[in-house]
């Protein structure tokens, strides 16, 4: 068996940053929650007034265009 990655994502680095700052670890969920439903309440006032719109950042792909290859048909593929 190959060893389990987990994806770094913003909650893992909020512990870090609650530890340094000495905070309860009984409060790392409460703050990290609270913190998240102003950011998802933010984007929802502003789709409400960008009349119904959902708002991403805009995306520049760095890549040139690729023809699509079916999965059976891709290199590596491990489903044989």
């Amino acid at each position: 068996m190959q060893g389990i990655f987990l994806k770094s994502r913003a909650f893992l680095l909020c512990g870090f940053v609650y530890q340094i700052l000495g905070l309860p670890t009984e409060l790392y969920t409460p703050i990290f929650a609270i913190a998240r439903s102003v950011g998802w309440s933010a984007h929802r006032m502003e789709e409400l007034s960008n009349r119904g719109k959902i708002i991403r950042p805009a995306y520049k792909a760095v890549t040139e265009n690729a023809d699509y290859i079916p999965l059976a048909m891709r290199k590596g593929n491990s489903r044989d």
